[in-house]
């Protein structure tokens, strides 16, 4: 199935009533370009599936078990530290493109309350889901 911007604005929307408001549990990297989130949102847990891989670009809720590396990836480390605690503020399509904007309040090192920013590009063999900073500046990215 082809993964453009009319099939990305219907799962944002189901994505919109499912995990909005939810809390981030875990963060698990369980390929070199696919990720899972569980959140906690509207009493349950939910699984929210990435994918930047080339022949399996997408994003969707998922109920499927994964198995995990033994040892976690630099990049996945980087997104338990930025929005491990993080609460799922909004999530966002960039006009009707196939790019998607996750937005999480988290605190930094201060304890100040900071927005950070997981864009996920569905572009085919050029898919991209990059972590932002408060100031949208590009801490890493999964290409």
């Amino acid at each position: 199935m082809t993964f453009d911007g009319i099939t990305t604005r219907a799962i944002i929307h189901e994505l919109k009533q499912s995990l909005e408001g939810g809390a981030i549990k875990k963060i698990n990297q369980i390929g070199p370009k696919q990720l899972t989130l569980q959140i906690y949102a509207n009493k349950t847990n939910q699984q929210l599936y990435l994918s930047a891989d080339s022949s399996t670009a997408r994003f969707h809720l998922s109920n499927q078990k994964y198995t995990n590396p033994r040892t976690p990836p630099n990049f996945v480390m980087l997104l338990r530290k930025h929005i491990g605690q993080a609460r799922l503020e909004s999530i966002d399509q960039v006009t009707l493109d196939r790019t998607v904007c996750f937005t999480f309040k988290t605190h930094n090192e201060l304890g100040d309350q900071v927005e950070k920013y997981l864009i996920v590009e569905i572009m085919g063999k050029h898919s991209n889901i990059i972590l932002l900073d408060e100031n949208k500046k590009v801490l890493d990215a999964i290409q």
